[in-house]
């Protein structure tokens, strides 16, 4: 806003919103509003609606005769944004008050580049990057037409380009196409998920009614939220890359994580299959773990996710993983979560790696990071622990033939796959900024 003439008068033009559809705001003068043009760069493309109704404005402004009528918008004409050669341009809207006056807004920065419509009139983009990208195959699409793909550039995600990839998205949320294929649906499922992560964390039973006399166990969250939206995230991009099968959990405890995963496998067209003893851990050699600590029954994980999961999409598989995996009927998995504190149960849980699609992972609990260098696992040269379980994991990928590479996640999740076929995994930090500038 700004004095005008001398007279003490508000003379404003304010764009609220803008973005590769419309453009809108409000504008007021004292002598009324002859017409406004929306510029593109240094171009006039049109002349805006104006007169809409706008009650914020007239409560902004009450001393204003029209301000409740000094809403303006314009729709660009299709094909507008192909006529630039650079990446953006800026857009304002420049206002002439009866009498000939001239005053503009501020400026709005806004993608020149074009991107596949939900509505089809284009062709969909080739799937140029699907083979290692960490993000949804439509999303991919979106960041490679927004950043460019160069030739050459290897199928590995570098730090930078995952980087570029959030800035970008933040960007496009603000002023893409609402049009634009895939890009909201992915954006609203992040929210989504979000706010179920971050609802459960706070209202899920905290406490353990039945702690073992140790009360290792007394708390009955043993997951945090951080990981757990990475994991739910690469669930979405595993799925629109064509990977199938069912996703599987080891350990379910008294069922915080199964019930985020459920949520996120409900929304997704997968089933959850849910693996425990439903009666604490089973014996080992741990000096460190007993026998029955971390129970969960059946019944109480039941109730858990039916309050706050969606038990439809969940198949509970109860019994020691050593029974368990060798009847399960499911031939093909689309990624392994798991949280079961003993190498034995880690040994017997990998069982189920051949049936894992290489373009997936394993998200295991038990993790630390000093157990990864740069990609690289660090293991144990000494006599093995039975309270890691890492080695396990190691010994499944390389059994089936697979090279294998690690990363540390958050809390006490690392991530194992195979380096050469597996897609890439967002890490928390770049999701949890993409998080805070969509929630």
């Amino acid at each position: 806003m700004r004095e005008c003439s001398g007279r003490g008068v508000e003379t404003s033009a304010y764009i609220d919103h803008a973005n590769q559809d419309f453009v809108s705001g409000w504008a007021l003068h004292d002598r009324g509003i002859a017409r406004i043009e929306v510029v593109v760069g240094d171009e006039s493309v049109g002349i805006a609606d104006y007169g809409s109704y706008r009650l914020d404005v007239a409560r902004l402004l009450p001393h204003e005769e029209n301000a409740g009528q000094s809403g303006f918008e314009f729709w660009f004409p299709r094909g507008v944004w192909t006529d630039f050669s650079t990446k953006s341009v800026s857009v304002k809207v420049v206002c002439y008050a009866i009498g000939g006056e001239r005053f503009e807004s501020e400026s709005w920065v806004i993608p020149t580049t074009g991107f596949d419509s939900r509505y089809g009139e284009e062709e969909p983009s080739p799937q140029r990057t699907k083979g290692l990208s960490p993000f949804p195959l439509e999303v991919t699409n979106v960041l490679d037409r927004e950043l460019g793909v160069a030739s050459g550039r290897s199928p590995q995600w570098s730090l930078e380009r995952t980087e570029e990839s959030i800035d970008a998205l933040i960007y496009l949320a603000r002023s893409a196409s609402r049009e634009t294929r895939g890009l909201f649906r992915y954006l609203a499922y992040l929210r989504d998920l979000w706010t179920t992560i971050d609802f459960n964390a706070r209202h899920f039973p905290a406490r353990n009614r039945t702690p073992t006399v140790a009360g290792k166990d007394k708390q009955g969250i043993a997951t945090g939220p951080e990981e757990l939206f990475v994991i739910v995230h690469h669930l979405a991009t595993l799925k629109s890359h064509g990977v199938s099968g069912n996703v599987c959990e080891f350990g379910c405890y008294k069922g915080f994580s199964t019930a985020v995963l459920s949520r996120a496998c409900s929304r997704l067209g997968f089933t959850l299959d849910a693996f425990d003893s439903f009666e604490g851990l089973p014996a080992s050699d741990s000096e460190l773990y007993r026998e029955g600590e971390f129970k969960g029954a059946i019944e109480e994980v039941r109730a858990n996710v039916e309050e706050f999961g969606s038990p439809d999409a969940v198949r509970f598989h109860k019994g020691f993983f050593s029974e368990t995996v060798e009847v399960y009927p499911a031939e093909s998995v689309a990624c392994v979560w798991m949280d079961v504190d003993l190498e034995v149960s880690a040994r017997d849980a990998m069982r189920i790696l051949p049936r894992l699609d290489v373009r997936s992972c394993v998200f295991s609990d038990e993790c630390e990071p000093e157990d990864f260098i740069a990609g690289e696992v660090q293991e144990e040269t000494a006599e093995r622990n039975p309270d890691r379980v890492i080695e396990p994991i190691m010994d499944a990928f390389r059994g089936n033939g697979r090279d294998v590479a690690g990363k540390f996640i958050f809390g006490h999740t690392g991530c194992f796959w195979d380096p050469t076929r597996s897609m890439g995994v967002l890490m928390p930090e770049h999701l949890l900024k993409l998080r805070d500038a969509i929630i």
